[in-house]
């Protein structure tokens, strides 16, 4: 993490330091930071999480089945619900994520059997419909200025192809029970054609991977951390020749001269603002223990001092919690489940004799 405050030119530079009010400029620090209102338990989750992908049984094999799908005008689409959990977990690895398995279940199962064996600190389940895929007209209608600056409109009749899977989507914190996210969503891929010569599920055919990497995009947009920049404010006082030179140093990215101005003046008396500065000094070099010390000791000094309005304390509080309340956050896997020794045998027993 470090901050924002290098390679600006001269007057880039100066407005930068001058956006704050008066006596204290901005130091912007970037934080990688899900968008949740219950972040910390969102974000210890996805740091070692297990998905399960419930599908739609198989359909049977039988002449009464083939007749039942024929009947329904259900077409034999090509699915893969194992390639969208590798999508989605690829989505859902990154910085402060990692995604310890992922299973596809065609039961009826009301836990994962398996989940426990990985030691996951969250489980993302996501059942799913099966696909549908439609070929509809609609009427567009477009705008253009003519030569006498006249609005025209023009209408144009396109066939809009489509496919979708819906999904109920949960996010599970591990061990315990509880539910941290619930929400649905239809996951699609769409095409406008000008007529409709091919059908709706030669048009679908190859476009699967279109159809998961949907699905990973909203997902990793609702639970990836996403980056942002926080401001914290670094304070320098008219007429306080020592405030003043620990904010220069802190401006130039003195971190460590500028602590040691801060921690003098502290034990000499000092003020909120050097607690505020020796908790924007921590908060830079990840030390968020000593940040979130230094920041409750400035909020409860600055009570009475309007200055410290500009302080957003709430905000700078909450961040350093999270980030005090997510480490690693699971066991690592039972180590004897890689071990199994396994062996596969061929589905037909022509060759293999299972008796």
């Amino acid at each position: 993490m470090r901050p924002y405050l290098a390679r600006l030119s001269s007057g880039a530079l100066l407005l930068f330091f001058l956006c704050g009010c008066g006596n204290y400029f901005s130091v912007r620090i970037p934080y990688r930071l899900p968008d949740s209102r219950n972040a910390a338990e969102v974000k210890k989750a996805l740091s070692a999480l297990y998905i399960v992908i419930r599908a739609q049984p198989e359909p049977e094999e039988s002449a009464i089945g083939s007749l039942a799908g024929a009947l329904l005008k259900q077409p034999d689409l090509p699915f893969s619900a194992g390639a969208l959990a590798r999508k989605i977990a690829g989505a859902l690895s990154g910085p402060g994520m990692d995604v310890r398995a992922y299973r596809v279940s065609r039961s009826e199962e009301k836990t994962d059997p398996y989940a426990p064996r990985f030691a996951p600190s969250g489980v993302l389940e996501i059942k799913l419909s099966d696909p549908l895929v439609s070929a509809r007209k609609e009427e567009r209608t477009s705008y253009y200025l003519d030569a006498e600056k006249k609005r025209q409109a023009v209408k144009t009749e396109v066939w809009e192809y489509s496919a979708s899977v819906s999904a109920d989507i949960k996010l599970l914190s591990a061990p315990g029970p509880g539910t941290l996210d619930k929400f649905s969503a239809v996951f699609s891929v769409r095409e406008d054609r000008p007529d409709n010569k091919t059908a709706a599920e030669d048009w679908y055919r190859g476009r699967e991977e279109a159809l998961y990497a949907d699905a990973a995009d909203k997902l990793a947009g609702r639970y990836a951390s996403r980056p942002v920049l926080r401001h914290r404010p670094v304070f320098g006082r008219k007429g306080d020749d020592g405030a003043a030179r620990a904010a220069g140093l802190a401006r130039r990215e003195k971190w460590t001269e500028a602590e040691a101005l801060w921690s003098e003046r502290l034990k000499a008396g000092g003020s909120w603002r050097d607690m505020l500065g020796l908790g924007v000094a921590a908060e830079v070099r990840k030390d968020f223990s000593a940040a979130r010390e230094y920041y409750l000791r400035a909020r409860e000094a600055a009570a009475v001092d309007k200055d410290a309005k500009a302080v957003r304390w709430r905000e700078l509080l909450s961040d350093v919690e999270l980030m005090l309340s997510t480490g690693p956050a699971a066991a690592a896997p039972e180590r004897d489940w890689f071990s199994v020794p396994a062996a596969v045998l061929p589905f037909s027993d022509e060759t293999t004799s299972i008796d």
